[in-house]
């Protein structure tokens, strides 16, 4: 039911930048493939940010599409000329 929720949540938010958090073996891998597939479906674009590598390996490993660590998306310069504020 946790899970339900928190990809209906993540699903229904209108901000550009969501957070899950939770702790091992909460289900987070689960419901970020979910929403990944649905924002797919949907014509989304979506981008999973981990904050290590093997929690990006997990993510992969579960199906994650196109993820990468927070770390490397903001040394990216072509990611970082993308973040607006305000």
């Amino acid at each position: 039911a946790e899970q339900s929720r928190a990809a209906r949540v993540l699903l229904q938010s209108s901000d550009g930048i969501q957070v899950l958090r939770g702790s091992a073996g909460a289900g987070k891998s689960r419901v970020l493939r979910a929403v990944e597939e649905v924002a797919y479906a949907r014509g989304l674009p979506s981008l999973l940010l981990a904050p290590t590598q093997s929690a990006c390996q997990a993510l992969r490993h579960s199906g994650g599409k196109r993820v990468m660590t927070l770390q490397a998306f903001l040394d990216d310069p072509v990611h970082r000329s993308g973040i607006r504020c305000g």
